[in-house]
């Protein structure tokens, strides 16, 4: 009887341990599996921070350099009826450098029972900046694109980003991300 007694708990335990084996052979590839996502993890966090770093950088240069750069163009933006416009020389002679948020740049118009309106298009991030070359500026978003397109092109032909070099005497028809569209026109002498 012993013998009986001393075998099935020979055969009870060898069971318990072969289940206890595959049961950590099994947990043990689920940890390794996890450790190999938990390191491809940590390695695309330490990329992208890379990469949010390096965008930075360069938007800080581009900032840096965009402060020296001068104007070589007047432009006019309309809005509807109304209009505003800023000159490439400053009201003290000097050229002027850097660039123009379009929320800055005030919109005057008249309304058709004689009364005079000014606002500012304040719902906008879009910049005018001057270029290296005199005969062009950039119209940039960094936050949302916004559609462009030159005069003479159908509503359907813009191309939406965020980023347009406006040339000299081309009319661009801009469309904002509120549905406005605004005109922007730059010229020598506006």
């Amino acid at each position: 009887m012993e013998l009986i007694v001393l075998k099935a708990g020979l055969i009870i335990t060898t069971f318990f341990l072969a289940a206890g084996t595959l049961q950590w052979t099994r947990d043990f590839g689920r940890s390794a599996g996890r450790g190999v996502l938990l390191d491809y993890a940590g390695r695309m966090l330490v990329l992208e921070t890379r990469k949010r770093e390096e965008e930075e950088r360069l938007r800080e240069e581009e900032a840096r350099k965009q402060k020296s750069r001068i104007f070589g163009l007047d432009f006019m933006i309309s809005h509807g009826t109304a209009f505003g416009g800023i000159s490439a020389i400053c009201q003290d002679g000097r050229k002027r450098r850097g660039s123009v948020p379009v929320s800055e740049i005030p919109l005057y118009g008249r309304h058709p029972s004689g009364g005079d309106f000014s606002y500012f298009i304040e719902d906008e991030d879009l910049e005018i900046c001057a270029c290296d070359l005199a005969d062009e500026l950039v119209l940039k978003s960094d936050a949302r694109p916004f559609v462009v397109r030159e005069s003479g092109m159908g509503r359907d032909q813009g191309m939406e980003t965020m980023r347009a070099v406006l040339k000299n005497n081309i009319i661009y028809h801009v469309i904002l991300e509120s549905k406005h569209e605004i005109t922007v026109c730059a010229a020598a002498k506006c």
